[in-house]
């Protein structure tokens, strides 16, 4: 799990790697995020995700991204990931299929609706750089 968390982190890292400022608000659909939103949705998730190991109830649009620059939102990302992963990464099937859950399974989703953005905005980007071959 450990290894799967990191590896869904690092293309993470990929798709957010050296995106351009006019990027950061474009939709490739209607009802899809923007990477802004993405990382400020992600930042919720792992808020919920360690409110649900320590039992408790997450009130759900309890986190906001204003006046957060860019760079100051992506790093809060990446450090509530790091403590959501801290504490599901621990001996425990319940925990472990938590981190599968709001972790692997969900940032990959959003890696992959990511990637679709940067390829249609940005049709030179290498979509394999979220890949470690």
């Amino acid at each position: 799990m450990a290894y799967e968390i990191e590896n869904t982190g690092y293309q993470l890292s990929a798709c957010f790697k050296d995106l351009p400022a006019d990027l950061l608000d474009v939709k490739t659909t209607e009802k899809g995020m923007t990477p802004r939103e993405t990382a400020a949705h992600l930042c919720e998730s792992y808020m919920a995700l360690s409110s649900h190991v320590a039992g408790k109830e997450h009130e759900w649009g309890s986190f906001s991204a204003e006046g957060l620059a860019w760079d100051q939102l992506l790093a809060k990302m990446f450090e509530l990931r790091g403590k959501a992963s801290g504490e599901v990464c621990v001996d425990s099937e319940e925990r472990l299929k938590s981190a599968h859950d709001y972790i692997v399974a969900h940032d990959a989703y959003h890696v992959g609706q990511l990637c679709a953005m940067r390829t249609q905005s940005q049709p030179e980007w290498e979509s394999y750089s979220i890949y470690r071959f």
